[in-house]
Parts: C-alpha cells; structure tokens; sequence
C-alpha cells in the first residue's frame, strides 16, 4: 500500500521527540532550593514508558491524593529538584526539564538525574533513570519546549531554555 494511503497517524511522526536539556544559568541556586521529597512507599505503581523518548518509566500523580500531603510549595517549575525519600544522596538529584505533552487537564514533565557537578546523567542510568512524571496541571508551571531537535549523539553540545531570576527568587520563598 503506497503511503499515501496510509492512515495520517502513520504518515505523521509521533510529536514526542528529544529536547535539548534547558540551560540552568544559576546552577547552584538550584542545588540550594530545598527538593521536592517523594515517598516511594506512598506512590502508585511506576509505569514503563514507551510513548516518550529518553525516559525509562512514568510516574503519574493525578489519580491520587497524595500531591495534596507532600509538603513542598507547588507549582512545579522548570528547574525543581526532586528525591525520593530513602535515596536521598549530596551529590544527585532528578530536575524538572519541560513539559513534553499537555493533555486532559493534566501535564507530562520530563525529569531527569542531575549530579551536583551539574552533569546530566543518562537517560538509562540504572540508579537515576529519566521519567516522565504527569501531575494535574495546577500543580505544574514547567514550560513546553521550543524547538524540538531530532535525537542526536550524547557527543551532540545542546541549547535550551533559560530559567529566568523570578523564578529562582520565587522558588527560595
């Protein structure tokens, strides 16, 4: 059957590409913003993830009550850090990088290991994998990406988005 023919879901390519990682100018401010603790114990059940590229699971908080009791002040921006109770380290954390998909009053973020050297970690660390984590959309003000760029080499120097002052200044209130 000539493509033509084909179904436009088939002709189109699927709009879940890999971002560039955003530019963090204030890398340490960052670090120093207290992290959004997780406790795995109260968490549904992770997902894997086959519709986003460069994230290993899911994790998706929109079913539950469990946002309303973790006490961290919301919303979740592009540059929040995240743990999980338990394995907590000083020299990794997950960062909020963008927002992949807005659907049904809820958003996809992208999260991803960061060490404290400010080094993304890969996507399929087997002790920091990258996730997309889905929240309803009042909990999350995380940017969707500008430009998507095509998957290319880890070798591959990336620009992204900047995080403006406001928002670091907001998040230390």
């Amino acid at each position: 059957m000539p493509a033509s023919q084909l179904g436009h879901e088939f002709r189109t390519p699927p709009p879940f590409q890999t971002y560039p990682h955003p530019l963090f100018p204030n890398k340490k401010e960052l670090w120093n913003i207290s992290p959004m603790i997780l406790d795995p114990s109260r968490l549904p059940d992770l997902f894997p993830e086959a519709t986003f590229h460069s994230a290993l699971f899911r994790l998706d908080l929109t079913s539950t009550d469990y946002l309303d009791k973790v006490p961290f002040i919301f919303p979740l921006r592009q540059g929040s850090t995240i743990v999980f109770q338990g394995f907590e380290n000083t020299q990794t954390r997950y960062i909020v990088e963008w927002c992949q998909l807005i659907q049904e009053g809820r958003k996809y973020l992208k999260v991803t290991g960061l060490d404290r050297s400010f080094n993304f970690i890969p996507y399929n660390d087997p002790y920091f994998p990258s996730f997309i984590l889905i929240l309803p959309i009042r909990f999350a003000d995380v940017p969707l990406p500008g430009n998507p760029t095509p998957f290319q080499s880890p070798s591959h120097i990336v620009r992204g988005f900047e995080i403006e002052e406001e928002i670091i200044a907001s998040a230390k209130l």
